[in-house]
């Protein structure tokens, strides 16, 4: 990210909240969550469903100003098994 201009922080604390933040860019208030497979609840094999104390904490963040941008498990992994995707 920081080769395209994207300066951003990793673990990011909300200073009033506390609430942490996997990579954010402060300036757009843009928050990006990697999430691991623990954070999902999964119903047969194709359903993946985030669980709710991480849709909670989306909500929380949205209700601030920021705009969060989940990305699942099984995207970062696709990505890892191709480079070129990046």
């Amino acid at each position: 990210l920081h080769r395209i201009g994207w300066n951003h922080t990793f673990d990011f604390s909300t200073p009033k909240e506390s609430i942490s933040i996997d990579l954010a860019h402060v300036e757009s208030m843009c928050a990006i969550e990697v999430d691991t497979r623990a954070q999902y609840l999964f119903r047969g094999k194709q359903r993946h469903t985030l669980h709710g104390a991480r849709q909670f904490k989306s909500r929380i963040l949205s209700a601030l100003g920021w705009k969060v941008i989940h990305i699942p498990y099984y995207e970062w992994s696709a990505l890892h098994q191709n480079p070129n995707d990046e």
